[in-house]
């Protein structure tokens, strides 16, 4: 079951007002789930470098917002652009 795309933002007003939300938050605010806990183990993912870049909000260079089917919650992701090759990615609910 797939979750359903119900925002997309790129514009910088959009990306603003919902950054604003996001940036009363640091990244050890954030509750950290299983599956995100998995997910790190599983990609090898830095959580150092998740943790360092997750204030550069002026990196952030689209934002989709999803509804999830299973539970009917709505979670954001956030799309950091580190360098031309390389995005970083925060699922938010």
């Amino acid at each position: 079951m797939q979750d359903e795309v119900i925002g997309v933002y790129e514009k910088e007003e959009e990306k603003s007002r919902i950054l604003e939300i996001l940036k009363k938050y640091s990244y050890d605010d954030l509750v950290k789930t299983e599956h995100f806990l998995y997910s790190i183990e599983e990609k090898g993912t830095d959580i150092k470098l998740l943790k360092e870049k997750f204030r550069d909000f002026d990196k952030v260079r689209l934002i989709i917002k999803r509804k999830h089917k299973t539970n009917g919650r709505i979670s954001y992701d956030f799309y950091y652009k580190l360098n031309e090759q390389l995005y970083l990615m925060y699922a938010v609910s």
